[in-house]
């Protein structure tokens, strides 16, 4: 079979002296192109390069028999030494959704060296959509870039709707054959299309009209590769929401904040908050898009989501990987495993995951009166020699320790169980059986939670029976601590479709908040309501103390013990003095002891 070839057009930019006598770029083609009008449609690629190109950067070709003819050697000489051109063949048996290594290699090579501008000119719109499908599934090219296809009904596909959401930067060249007049020759135009973005929520996909080439020009001269991101005309972006402190807080009022989301889905309207949903709301005004906010279904069960055997994935992860969603919230790590997945923003936060641990792993609490500073968990050595359980949410945790090269994090893993309920975990290291996995925010407002709990169950008014288990419970419960030493800290980023065309911009309002300080506003503005809580749970006096009257009775046992063994050795030695020294004949009487005569 014979391979597809890769014909790489690339001359070296001239001297710096010598450029500066050439005629600016866009007037040196435009000499050329008046010199030769044979081929309107070389010379409306021309035109559009012209319009949009900068110098010294490379494009990239994809042609097939059909089109081979319009890049003849006059065609690139045009443009001298301010581009650089990759040629690439394509076969009409080529399967182009696994496509010759030499035709991945080359895409790999252009996107590295970012280059600006793809002209696929494939007649075979099926071929044009499965290469599509392959460089969105293996990233093989940029959203950044700019790209000219053909008009092809293919291409627009229910199944190929989602592409069209993220390859934005597009026109599609349409061909169209007209008369002016019955006695005129036929004349050939050229319609210049867009996709619309955002694109509506119907499974319609019809393209915006841009401009109309002919005789050697366009009609209106509109700008082709206009930036769609900077304004969203209000559409709507559909947000997939995941619970998870500080990033999202889900609530039953808005009373007391200004950043606020509501679901009303299923007849119940639920509230959200929290540093991602301040970052989203200021987001939306300043890009002008309307936001509908939702949790997936089995949240609770899922959470952050996870790989079925079928290869699908559930959770917020499954809906932006299914592209149901435009943008995920719910405290997504930096890490390689979702980068596999989708796209993240750069990191607005970083925070310290750590263990909740219990404070004394034995009821020999009565020993914080002998070693006041050796009873907590605060390195992972001392973690490690503890033994127990470690628990954390979601597979993207428990990837992480497997995942890791350091021998220790290797060892816990040994030892890691997902959990789905944050409560319960928490119920289970106060047992002294579990350490959970969390950040440091998430675990201050679980041991808040706690404590809240506590302080229902003293004030409770329910029957005695009740009351006398509720208190037997909170009796045999260990004090919780949060480990000092960070097992990783970890950049918390927002989540995007692959390939999202949203990524530059909002990065680029990301990083405007921050140096702000807005990031950290409204992360405090989170955390106020849990170190309020805290702070009123311990001054009504309710808060567990770390030594009770039940710890202290071990000292208390401690201490008869040792007043018994000293009770009996006493009397042991009186004994053995009546019974054994006051015999001897040699006893004084006076001074109580043996007294040995010299000689």
């Amino acid at each position: 079979m014979k391979k597809p070839y890769v014909v790489a057009h690339s001359k070296k930019t001239p001297h710096t002296s010598a450029f500066r006598y050439q005629m600016p770029f866009q007037l040196v083609i435009l000499q050329d192109i008046k010199e030769s009008t044979h081929d309107s449609f070389g010379l409306l690629l021309q035109e559009i390069m012209i319009r949009t190109l900068q110098p010294n950067k490379c494009v990239v070709i994809f042609i097939d028999d059909s089109y081979l003819h319009v890049f003849d050697i006059r065609w690139f000489k045009r443009f001298g030494f301010l581009l650089t051109f990759i040629v690439i063949k394509v076969n009409e048996y080529d399967d182009l959704y696994a496509p010759e290594p030499e035709i991945q290699f080359s895409l790999l090579n252009s996107k590295l060296n970012g280059c600006q501008l793809y002209i696929i000119l494939i007649s075979n719109g099926i071929q044009m959509r499965r290469l599509l499908k392959y460089c969105d599934r293996n990233r093989a090219i940029s959203t950044l870039s700019k790209y000219i296809l053909l008009y092809d009904n293919r291409l627009f596909h229910k199944e190929m709707i989602y592409l069209w959401k993220k390859l934005i930067n597009v026109v599609f060249i349409k061909t169209h054959n007209g008369k002016r007049t019955e006695d005129e020759n036929e004349f050939i135009w050229f319609e210049i299309a867009t996709v619309p973005f955002p694109l509506p929520t119907t499974n319609t996909l019809l393209l915006k009209r841009l401009d109309i080439w002919t005789q050697s020009k366009f009609r209106k001269g509109n700008d082709l590769f206009k930036d769609k991101t900077i304004d969203l005309q209000n559409q709507t972006l559909k947000v997939v929401a995941f619970a998870h402190l500080p990033g999202i807080q889900k609530i039953n009022s808005t009373k007391t904040l200004r950043n606020a989301l509501q679901n009303t889905e299923y007849n119940e309207t639920i509230y959200f908050t929290g540093t991602e949903i301040g970052i989203l709301q200021t987001m939306s005004q300043w890009m002008n898009f309307q936001v509908k906010i939702y949790e997936p279904e089995n949240i609770e069960t899922e959470l952050w989501g996870r790989n079925l055997i079928t290869g699908t994935y559930t959770g917020i992860i499954g809906e932006i990987v299914n592209t149901e969603a435009d943008i995920a919230l719910g405290e997504l790590y930096y890490t390689p495993y979702l980068l596999d997945l989708m796209d993240l923003t750069i990191p607005y936060n970083t925070e310290c995951l750590t263990f909740i641990t219990p404070e004394a792993l034995t009821d020999n609490s009565w020993k914080t009166l002998i070693l006041p500073f050796k009873v907590k968990i605060d390195t992972i050595e001392q973690l490690i020699k503890s033994r127990l359980t470690y628990a954390g949410w979601g597979e993207i945790n428990e990837h992480f320790f497997k995942t890791s090269a350091d021998p220790s994090l290797e060892i816990i893993s040994d030892n890691f169980v997902l959990v789905n309920d944050s409560e319960e975990a928490v119920d289970r290291v106060a047992e002294g059986s579990f350490a959970f996995y969390e950040n440091t925010y998430f675990l201050k407002e679980a041991l808040v939670k706690r404590q809240r709990r506590f302080q229902k169950q003293f004030s409770t008014n329910e029957n005695s029976t009740n009351q006398s288990e509720n208190l037997v419970n909170v009796k045999n419960d260990r004090i919780l601590h949060i480990m000092e030493d960070c097992i990783i800290k970890m950049p918390i980023s927002i989540g995007l479709q692959k390939n999202s065309p949203l990524k530059p911009r909002i990065d680029k309002f990301i990083r405007q908040v921050s140096e702000a300080g807005f990031i950290e506003k409204w992360l405090d503005d989170v955390m106020q309501k849990v170190y309020t809580t805290e702070i009123q749970i311990e001054d009504s006096g309710t808060t567990k103390a770390i030594m009770n009257l039940r710890k202290f009775s071990g000292a208390l046992v401690a201490l008869v013990f040792g007043y018994l063994v000293a009770l009996i050795v006493l009397m042991a030695e009186n004994i053995y003095f009546y019974l054994v020294v006051s015999k001897h004949p040699h006893f004084n009487k006076y001074t109580k002891q043996i007294v040995t005569k010299s000689n």
